[in-house]
């Protein structure tokens, strides 16, 4: 298989990522991404309105935080084979990042064939920053059906799987869907106040809903919307617009060939890490696999192909009012060497960095930084859970300036020959919202302490509106679910109601 046709089928398989939102449905069925029969109702649907809040009172299993030094080896006197290839899983996820050899004792041949080790570390994104996933309610067969596993935030997600009926019971399909929870009750009339209010119980935040049906920012619902707030990766809407500016100028191309470089990978859940160091594929499936998976080896790959500069020159034609709080803009793999490196690995250590003025800052990420691998910087064990420097070294905006960003790509996608900026922002809407929003062009961001999400959806007669927002906390985790579907539920906001 060519590298670009490998790339397009794990961007259709997997949908979720650890450096984004979480995206609605994780897919790793080795066959296909069709439903399960045995799906519960709670997975047959990630939209907010058919999805059921999470369930109280229901028994809680224990896991154990460390997976069996044999995956075959399970204790089956009280569960089935299905229940304990969960337990595995769970195992793996609450523990310490397993190596591939650990992950892939779990799953059949076949599995393996069609969806490798990237893939699966890749959907596993799905489980974000939160810990201590049990099991909360449990629909298993001996060799099949799903479950709902919670965690540490409270967020639930629905695991669909099957294994084979004989020793050693591998995994043979396998779909991580999560349960969206409704923000609001069905007969609860939404407000702009009552969505600052929720957004309020998961840490300092803004919002803003804006009408752009006339190409500029008309506020008709917020809080703090000029309120300057962590991203997380809502900032590649910067990078693919900095891409589009490249094409139209004729320095770039949609289609050009670009090489995949193992300096340039970043965290390895994503897809483009996974490609062979030389091999190449196109500068727009970089772009699809940076919005739609928010592929961060994707995004560093584009960042290097058209310059920091120029990605810092689209943030401030996108409308940014305070670009210089990006500036130097990271790539993905210098945010992960500062923030999370080992102590005395690196020649600047994140306080110095800090320190710098803005043209010391891009003469240590070009300097010292420069061809700095994560492996050799950040222990292969560790996990970051909790907030880590969300307010100096990330990727700052406000939801007035992601209005403004959502309205200026909606302007060069209108521009002859840039009609895939569109395209890709339509990949991965985020929460699907249903009519009449018929096109819905998306990307937001997280990390431990930060949720961001920003959409322009547009209806059938030329009514359009961006929401954008996002919050962030110091001392906890973000229940990153929670907050995306309070953001969205500004759909039912009186003002976009169709008249």
């Amino acid at each position: 298989m060519r590298s670009s046709d490998r790339l397009r089928t794990v961007i259709v398989m997997v949908t979720a990522s650890r450096s984004a939102l979480p995206v609605f449905v994780a897919c790793l069925i080795a066959t296909s991404c069709g439903s399960s029969s045995s799906s519960s109702p709670a997975s047959s649907s990630p939209a907010p309105s058919s999805t059921a809040t999470p369930s109280t009172g229901v028994p809680v299993s224990t896991v154990s935080t460390s997976p069996p030094a044999d995956p075959s080896v399970t204790d089956k006197a009280s569960v089935g084979p299905a229940r304990a290839r969960l337990d595995w899983i769970l195992g793996l996820v609450n523990g310490p990042p397993p190596d591939q050899a650990t992950v892939e004792a779990g799953f059949s041949e076949e599995f393996l064939e069609a969806v490798p080790y990237e893939q699966i570390l890749a959907a596993a994104g799905v489980f974000g920053g939160a810990t201590d996933w049990t099991v909360a309610e449990d629909r298993l067969d001996a060799i099949g059906g799903d479950a709902i596993v919670r965690g540490s935030t409270g967020a639930e997600v629905t695991v669909t799987l099957t294994v084979d009926a004989a020793e050693p019971h591998l995994i043979t399909g396998l779909r991580f869907v999560p349960v969206v929870p409704e923000a609001f009750g069905a007969d609860e009339v939404v407000t702009g106040e009552a969505i600052a209010e929720r957004l309020a119980t998961y840490g300092l935040g803004g919002f803003g809903v804006f009408d752009v049906s006339d190409g500029s920012c008309r506020q008709v619902a917020g809080d703090g919307v000029d309120r300057v707030l962590p991203l997380g990766s809502a900032f590649k809407l910067w990078v693919l617009g900095a891409l589009a500016l490249e094409v139209e100028a004729g320095r770039a191309a949609w289609d050009e060939p670009f090489a995949v470089s193992d300096d340039m990978k970043s965290s390895e859940d994503g897809q483009v890490s996974a490609l062979a160091d030389g091999s190449s594929i196109t500068l727009r499936e970089y772009g699809e696999a940076m919005i739609s998976v928010s592929d961060n080896s994707a995004t560093d790959h584009l960042m290097a192909r058209v310059g920091r500069e120029q990605v810092e020159a689209a943030m401030a034609a996108a409308g940014v009012l305070d670009p210089a709080a990006n500036i130097p803009m990271l790539s993905t793999r210098e945010l992960f060497l500062l923030k999370w490196s080992d102590a005395g690995l690196l020649a600047v250590d994140v306080s110095e960095y800090l320190s710098l003025d803005a043209a010391g800052r891009r003469a240590v990420l070009d300097g010292e930084l420069a061809g700095v691998a994560l492996a050799d910087a950040i222990a292969p064990e560790f996990r970051p859970t909790a907030p880590t420097a969300i307010d100096s070294v990330e990727w700052f905006a406000s939801p007035a300036d992601l209005c403004r960003t959502h309205v200026w790509l909606a302007e060069l996608a209108g521009r002859p020959g840039l009609e895939p900026v569109a395209d890709i922002l339509r990949l991965n809407p985020g929460v699907p919202f249903g009519e009449p929003w018929t096109d819905v062009r998306f990307k937001g961001g997280s990390e431990p302490g930060v949720v961001f999400g920003a959409w322009r959806i547009a209806d059938t007669t030329g009514r359009a509106f961006v929401i954008a927002g996002g919050v962030a906390d110091r001392d906890r985790l973000v229940d990153d679910v929670g907050a995306i579907v309070t953001l969205a539920a500004a759909t039912r906001l009186p003002e976009l109601a169709v008249s």
